[in-house]
């Protein structure tokens, strides 16, 4: 049993790509281009503070993407805010923007099918980070590969046209986005523009070209769904949504405020240094005692800084920040 979980493909290609850089000439590239260029080599910020505005941000920038989406999430449920997300990354492919899945194997259990129907769009593609092995149960890996399946990829990000940025707390599912009105998480998000772009995008790159990082057409073991399979799988997403068109969620997401000032470039940014900290992908080939993988020598380092004046007591209320 323990070969048997510690089996996963070998040979197959993993194509290298990165971040678009040639994204200035874009609606996001153009729509800040006077206030980026006055806070040279800062960076913008607008605080997502509900699940609501949550949604609308990233719906109305996937909508508006012209050359790329790139998204990076731990858990992607298969609920109302999965399949709308889902919906949004096709139509987006539909009109020939290059869309880039990158989604840990937690959420995805009995799921290969309509992940593998996704990557098979031209135009999207999508990769599995530290995958369970399809031979055996899930439940008897978490026993055989201890330390391997229980350390996961915790990152989350959403960025269109290498130019505007959505990081935070909120995995996709419903809870996340005030979709579920039983259950609702306190998260929060920051749409960022301007240098912290390029810096999240980097790291998207990292992890996307990562050995852990398997394309969805790889795992299973069955035959890939047919053409018309596909199409079937597409109808029945399609169909989902627009029976779900006129339910309340919906028309909150459509009466936002937040969405007419994305579109009309009104949304309110802060300005300031900005500096990304992560987990280094290697951290899950490695003992846990490699703490040179792990991402507290930079926040030690962010939490022992502050600006020029401030008293160590005071760094909060001198606009020492952690994000």
């Amino acid at each position: 049993m323990t070969a048997g979980c510690a089996t996963l493909p070998k040979d197959f290609d993993r194509p290298e790509s990165y971040a678009l850089t040639d994204t200035e000439n874009t609606a996001f590239g153009k729509a800040r281009a006077k206030e980026k260029a006055a806070h040279l080599g800062k960076s913008g910020f607008h605080l997502l503070a509900n699940g609501l505005d949550a949604f609308v941000a990233r719906a109305v920038l996937s909508r508006y993407a012209e050359r790329s989406i790139d998204a990076q999430y731990y858990l992607y449920h298969n609920d109302l805010v999965g399949k709308l997300f889902s919906d949004l990354l096709l139509k987006a492919a539909d009109r020939g923007v290059r869309v880039r899945l990158l989604v840990d194997d937690m959420d995805f259990a009995g799921r290969d099918l309509e992940v593998v129907a996704m990557d098979s769009h031209p135009n999207m593609e999508v990769r599995i980070f530290n995958p369970f092995s399809r031979s055996v149960s899930r439940t008897s890996q978490f026993v055989t590969r201890l330390g391997s399946v229980t350390r996961r990829m915790h990152n989350k990000s959403f960025t269109v046209d290498n130019q505007v940025t959505i990081l935070g707390g909120r995995n996709i599912g419903n809870e996340y986005f005030d979709a579920n009105p039983d259950l609702a998480f306190a998260d929060l998000d920051v749409m960022a523009i301007g240098p912290a772009v390029t810096e999240v995008s980097s790291v998207f790159d990292l992890y996307w070209n990562s050995e852990l990082a398997y394309p969805a057409s790889v795992l299973p073991k069955e035959d890939p769904p047919t053409p018309e399979k596909v199409k079937e799988l597409r109808d029945q997403l399609s169909n989902y949504v627009a029976d779900h068109s006129d339910s309340a969620y919906l028309r909150e997401l459509r009466n936002s405020d937040l969405a007419n000032k994305i579109r009309n470039s009104q949304v309110e940014f802060r300005w300031g240094d900005a500096e990304v900290v992560f987990d280094q992908p290697e951290k899950l080939l490695h003992d846990f005692s490699k703490t040179e993988y792990h991402p507290q020598t930079g926040f030690h380092r962010l939490f022992e800084s502050r600006p020029p004046g401030c008293p160590a007591q005071h760094r909060n209320r001198c606009g020492f920040a952690s994000a």
